[in-house]
């Protein structure tokens, strides 16, 4: 494996993540009354969502592995670009 692989673990968590909550911002929140409302309230779920991944992914990266994730992916560790994904992908199961 490469510093590619590692690389794609990583992004593979982070998009995971974000259509997690997409999915869940649209299931939990579209009634089919009136669609501006339905998209309003989706968008701004869905905005809220990311945002909060973003934070808790990345405070929570650096909380866990005391902020050398960045630096074991470049080097190309794979349990590294695992560990990271798979992180963000817990924080959008719990988003």
């Amino acid at each position: 494996m490469d510093l590619a692989s590692a690389q794609r673990l990583f992004a593979m968590g982070q998009v995971a993540a974000i259509f997690l909550v997409a999915a869940n911002a649209v299931r939990s929140s579209v009634q089919g009354a009136d669609i501006v409302h339905d998209i309003t309230w989706v968008g701004a779920f869905g905005l809220a969502g990311v945002v909060l991944i973003a934070l808790m992914g990345r405070f929570g990266v650096g909380l866990l592995l005391q902020s050398k994730l960045a630096a074991e992916i470049e080097r190309g560790n794979v349990a590294a670009g695992l560990a990271g994904g798979a992180h963000y992908l817990a924080i959008g199961i719990i988003t």
